[in-house]
């Protein structure tokens, strides 16, 4: 199986496929009809083995970019034994990127922190993901389905782990506006190993409450 790249999550026939020098994304998934229904096509994970020892690395994959505009910079290209995750807008990521967060933890070395990423409260989809590389706040919202209706994107908390004394880890905490992050990506705010996304609800928002009488 080295000459292979495979295909797994909402797709209608996942599996493993023959790798070709020069071969991108879009020679794996080049049309709109091999995915299902209710695919997630902001967000899909590469995850690739780096020589000499197979070190994991993941990147993030923009599908709708890759069908529109094959061959540009969002088409990467593949190398064997690349797994490419395809997720659907309604259900959980938690068990297919399982697997893949536990990899991560257990090839972290000796006083480096794993790349791994959490997000809670208020995202579609909250729980730990891939740091990919690049990855910002408003990409793991992505990862993790986009935000409720009931988000307050007015403020939001990152956590940070600090581990530069050795004696004991301190988390810090900083909040900024995920609107203006929305609006102007250069106020959005890169992600290290660790941190976790807390994303709160709008103050006195209620969802309504209903009894429906149905007959005679």
């Amino acid at each position: 199986k080295e000459n292979i790249v495979t295909l797994t999550g909402h797709v209608y026939r996942p599996g493993d496929f023959r790798w070709e020098a020069g071969m991108h994304i879009s020679d794996l998934v080049s049309d709109i009809g091999q995915l299902r229904d209710k695919t997630d096509l902001d967000f899909a994970l590469l995850q690739r083995e780096l020589p000499p020892i197979g070190e994991v690395q993941v990147l993030a994959v923009n599908l709708r970019s890759v069908l529109a505009n094959a061959g540009t910079e969002a088409d990467l290209k593949l190398f064997p034994r690349d797994v490419l995750m395809i997720f659907s807008t309604e259900s959980s990521r938690e068990v297919a990127v399982a697997g893949l967060l536990n990899v991560l933890k257990t090839q972290a070395r000796s006083g480096e922190l794993a790349l791994v990423v959490s997000i809670s409260g208020t995202a579609k989809f909250p729980g730990e993901y891939p740091l990919t590389q690049g990855m910002t706040v408003t990409q793991l919202i992505q990862a993790a389905g986009g935000l409720t209706e009931e988000a307050y994107a007015q403020s939001v908390e990152v956590s940070r782990l600090d581990l530069s004394d050795p004696e004991s880890a301190k988390y810090t905490h900083l909040s900024f506006s995920l609107t203006a992050a929305f609006d102007n990506p250069s106020s959005d705010i890169q992600l290290n190993p660790r941190d976790i996304i807390t994303i709160r609800v709008i103050p006195d928002f209620q969802e309504t409450t209903t009894i429906t009488l149905n007959g005679e």
